[in-house]
C-alpha cells in the first residue's frame, strides 16, 4: 500500500467518527417516542425498529469506514515501525470493529428487550467483547505513544481512562435501576469515537509529513 493511499485512507477514521453520531441523531429525530437518555442506541437497530431503510445504510457506511481506517492504521504503524504495544493495540481495535460489525448484525436486540432471549444474550456478549477489546487497545496505544515521548499518548490515555469509567457506568447504572442507559452508553461510545478521530488526525498529520519528506 503506497504512502499517499495510506494517507487518504487514514482520513476515514474522522469520517467514521462523524457518521456514527449522525446515525444516532437521525434515528432519534425520526422516532418520536425515542428517549436518548433512557434508551440505548442499539434499540435504533433492533428487530422491528422504525426507519431501518434509512438507518441501515448509515450504519453500514460507518462500519465500512472504520474497517478500512483500522486496516490502514495497522499498515501505517507497521510501515513506520511503531512500538510493539501500538501494533498490538491497533490489531485489537480491528478485532473490536470486526466483532462489532458482524456481531451486532447477527444479534440485534429483538422486539422484547426485557426478555433475556438467546439473541439478546448474544447481543450483550458482543457488547462486552467490544468494550473490553476497546479498553485494552486504547491503553496499549496510549502507552506506546507515551514511551515514544509524544504528548499525543497522554491525550489518548485520558480518553482510555474516560472510556473505561463510562463503560463501567453502564452495568452499574443498570444494577442500581438507574434509567439512564441511553446517556451512559452515549458517553461511552462518543468517547471512543473522539479517541478514534484523534488517532486518525494524528496519523494523517504524521503520514503527511513523511510523504512530504519522502520517508
Amino acid at each position: 500500500m503506497k504512502r499517499k493511499t495510506i494517507f487518504y485512507l487514514l482520513i476515514l477514521g474522522i469520517v467514521a467518527a462523524i457518521i456514527y453520531p449522525t446515525y444516532a441523531i437521525v434515528g432519534n429525530l425520526m422516532w418520536e417516542e425515542y428517549n436518548p437518555i433512557t434508551t440505548d442506541i442499539s434499540s435504533l437497530g433492533a428487530d422491528g425498529a422504525p426507519n431501518q431503510n434509512i438507518l441501515n445504510p448509515i450504519i453500514y457506511a460507518y462500519h465500512a469506514c472504520m474497517l478500512v481506517f483500522l486496516i490502514s492504521y495497522i499498515v501505517y504503524v507497521y510501515k513506520t515501525d511503531k512500538r510493539k504495544v501500538i501494533k498490538i493495540g491497533a490489531i485489537l481495535l480491528l478485532i473490536m470493529q470486526i466483532i462489532s460489525s458482524v456481531g451486532y448484525k447477527l444479534f440485534p436486540l429483538d422486539g422484547q428487550k426485557t426478555v433475556m432471549s438467546f439473541q439478546n444474550t448474544m447481543h450483550i456478549v458482543v457488547t462486552v467483547c467490544v468494550v473490553f477489546t476497546s479498553i485494552a487497545a486504547l491503553f496499549l496505544i496510549s502507552i506506546g505513544y507515551i514511551k515514544d515521548g509524544m504528548k499525543f499518548g497522554k491525550a489518548m490515555l485520558v480518553f482510555a481512562i474516560l472510556f473505561t469509567i463510562f463503560g463501567l457506568s453502564n452495568p452499574i447504572g443498570m444494577a442500581n435501576n438507574l434509567d439512564i442507559l441511553g446517556l451512559t452508553e452515549r458517553m461511552t461510545i462518543h468517547t471512543l469515537h473522539i479517541a478514534i478521530s484523534l488517532l486518525s488526525i494524528y496519523s494523517v498529520k504524521e503520514s503527511k509529513g513523511m510523504i512530504k519528506w519522502g520517508y
